[in-house]
């Protein structure tokens, strides 16, 4: 299993890790579907404290292991969003020394890159040499102020020149002969950082090709993809699976499973659904209050209309009460009075 990235950026922690991982260094439990930074960095911090590690890396840095392990996490925040990388342009290992840089070398991690002028080319070789971008930068500077003036000397003009050509062209961080190194200088089966515009990714050289690991969370579902073969400057991506067979789309019927929520995903989603029964609950419980409200006005108003018609009768019987009308055939008129039920049901009828 590898760690894949769900936001962009360069983060070289992010490809120091995998390659522990790739290397079976260290593990991530398969039910963690998620990992953050902080444990991340616990990983990582746990592995340069396993004494076991030290025969690992240079004996120059074993001497003062503790004291390099510290520095090394100082360093890991950095590590999360990248750091200033000064690249040379006579080697693939190439790099001006930083203290991030150390970082790697703890792990036995080469870093490398591709942005390399032509080994043969004595005139680019006489102009870069081994000269940093930083260095190469402040040259042109010089050299653009000097060839404005009258006294400007023709090699100098040349050298601008060169070097303007070279970075024109090499643009892209990446050359043909920056590929013909990697696979030169590479070690067969080496897990090494490739840097090229101002991303860190993973390197591996098999079977004397170049492939980098596929980290981008689109990719996530993406099986048959795990490799992208590193063999031209400009050339379309090349996808391969974990075996490096080459991605062919047309059969691949792979269905996407349903994501696997974390925590705080699935905090989340708990959230949104309780937030919906509470709104279904408010409504029910104000449709039932408005229903009670109806019955209430009902009853009040019945209760009026019976008092008037009691009021309304009341000297008429008066006025009929006799021995002969005080049958209970002439008191009543069956048919003309609705009950009380009967008239709320009415009133129902009319308000919805």
């Amino acid at each position: 299993s590898v760690v894949l990235q769900n936001v962009n950026g360069p983060c070289p922690l992010l490809a120091l890790a995998n390659i522990l991982l790739l290397r079976k260094s260290i593990s991530i439990h398969t039910d963690f579907s998620h990992i953050g930074y902080d444990r991340l960095v616990a990983l990582l911090g746990d592995f340069l404290m396993d004494g076991n590690n030290r025969q690992r890396i240079p004996p120059a840095m074993a001497a003062n292991y503790e004291q390099n392990v510290f520095d090394a996490l100082e360093q890991m925040p950095f590590l999360q969003f990248g750091f200033d990388v000064n690249v040379r342009f006579d080697s693939i290992t190439g790099f001006e020394f930083t203290s991030g840089m150390s970082v790697f070398d703890l792990f036995d991690v080469r870093l490398v890159h591709g942005w390399l002028y032509e080994r043969h080319d004595d005139q680019v070789s006489e102009a870069i040499g081994s000269a940093t971008y930083n260095e190469l930068a402040e040259r042109l500077v010089a050299l653009d102020t000097m060839r404005n003036s009258e006294t400007a000397e023709a090699s100098k003009l040349r050298q601008y020149g060169i070097i303007e050509c070279f970075l024109q062209e090499s643009a892209s961080q990446l050359t043909e002969e920056g590929i013909a190194r990697l696979k030169s200088d590479l070690d067969e089966h080496e897990l090494a950082i490739f840097f090229r515009n101002n991303h860190f990714s993973v390197i591996y050289k098999h079977l004397g090709n170049l492939y980098l690991l596929v980290t981008d969370q689109g990719f996530l579902y993406q099986k048959k993809i795990v490799w992208e073969r590193l063999e031209f400057v400009n050339g379309a991506a090349a996808f391969t699976d974990a075996e490096f067979k080459l991605y062919d789309p047309a059969h691949d019927y792979t269905e996407q499973p349903a994501p696997v929520l974390n925590a705080d995903d699935a905090q989340q989603a708990a959230a949104l659904a309780q937030a919906a029964c509470d709104e279904e609950l408010a409504l029910r419980l104000q449709r039932d209050e408005e229903a009670r409200q109806a019955d209430r006005r009902l009853a009040e108003q019945l209760h009026q209309e019976e008092l008037q018609r009691q009021a309304d009768n009341a000297p008429a019987a008066a006025a009929a009460a006799s021995p002969a009308a005080a049958s209970p055939a002439a008191a009543a008129t069956p048919g003309t009075a609705l009950t009380q039920e009967q008239r709320m049901a009415q009133f129902r009828e009319q308000i919805n």
